[in-house]
């Protein structure tokens, strides 16, 4: 009865061994074929490919472990299909409106060719050069439109935008 028993023993850890051998070659063949779909495919066509075989599992189990005919199932894979086919088409649609907004805006601001858009100069810190084109007054006070040491001239730390400490 002894040997009995050990041999059993030892046959259930031989097949679980084997089991888990075959679990982990599998799976690392599985995991290097999807690594190399991303590679050379990319990403969405690795989670097609991974949405097809949930898909093809299924339908190999009705096809493999007969099952009593129902309804329900081809009511229940009409929904899904239909959902994924909605989802698809508004997808598109909303892609195709926002390219022609796109495109519609752009040719709003295009220039005719050959022509240049010319920015005026505008004074920095030259106000020597700047006369008033309206005639009016010329001892009005001018500053330059941008104060280039602007960031040296802080008055306190308070002033930043970090974060104040408490003490």
């Amino acid at each position: 009865e002894q040997s009995l028993e050990s041999s059993h023993g030892t046959g259930i850890r031989t097949t679980f061994l084997l089991y888990v051998i075959a679990y982990v070659l599998i799976s690392h063949i599985a995991v290097s074929a999807h690594t190399q779909v991303v590679r050379k495919f990319g990403g969405v066509a690795a989670v097609f490919v991974g949405t097809a075989r949930k898909g093809m599992t299924l339908v190999l189990s009705f096809v493999l472990f007969p099952k009593e005919s129902n309804w329900k199932y081809a009511a229940g894979a009409a929904l899904v299909l239909g959902g994924l086919t909605v989802a698809s088409l508004e997808k598109q649609r909303n892609r195709k409106k926002k390219e022609s907004i796109a495109a519609a805006d752009v040719s709003q601001f295009s220039f005719p060719e050959g022509s240049k858009l010319e920015l005026p100069p505008i004074p920095l810190n030259d106000l020597d050069s700047v006369s008033p084109d309206d005639g009016s007054d010329a001892d009005v006070e001018r500053r330059p439109l941008l104060d280039v040491e602007m960031g040296s001239h802080r008055s306190s730390p308070s002033s930043t935008n970090a974060p104040q400490r408490r003490r």
